[in-house]
């Protein structure tokens, strides 16, 4: 006799896979540059670069992404440029794990990783609701120069 109990264990081992592949595509895409990321490039021997963003009423959030090697050492500044505006700042490691904080210095650390790093820029407060415009400075040195 069936009572539908194997059917019901089927759907629910099904929805557990689904679930889990859904969860590792998400993880991936938060985790790895996107094309709508703005790459920050270091030239030769260029160890600071610096870069420009803008909230809008349509845009909350700036993806900003670049490259680096574990046993450097990374500093990120962000420092906005509209009068009210207060943001926030996170670091997203090839990994997955984050690291940050409210504007200004919001990273300071020496790196365990190496690969595409991301960085989120959000406004944290603003009089203007959440518009206007800030800077990333980022400079990366070997840790032995810090």
């Amino acid at each position: 006799m069936n009572n539908g109990f194997g059917s019901f264990r089927r759907r629910r081992f099904s929805f557990a896979v689904w679930s889990g592949i859904l969860f590792l595509l998400l993880s991936y895409y938060l985790c790895t540059a996107q094309s709508s990321d703005r790459r920050i490039i270091f030239k030769p021997g260029q160890t600071k670069a610096q870069v420009t963003g803008r909230f809008s009423k349509a845009v909350h959030e700036v993806y900003f992404s670049f490259y680096a090697n574990a046993d450097q050492h990374v500093l990120v500044r962000i420092t906005p440029t509209t009068p009210q505006l207060v943001t926030a700042g996170v670091v997203i490691y090839p990994s997955g794990k984050q690291d940050g904080g409210p504007g200004g210095i919001v990273f300071d650390s020496d790196l365990t990783e190496s690969g595409e790093y991301r960085l989120r820029v959000t406004p944290r407060q603003s009089q203007a609701e959440g518009t206007g415009k800030f800077l990333v400075l980022v400079e990366i040195l070997s840790a032995s120069k810090k």
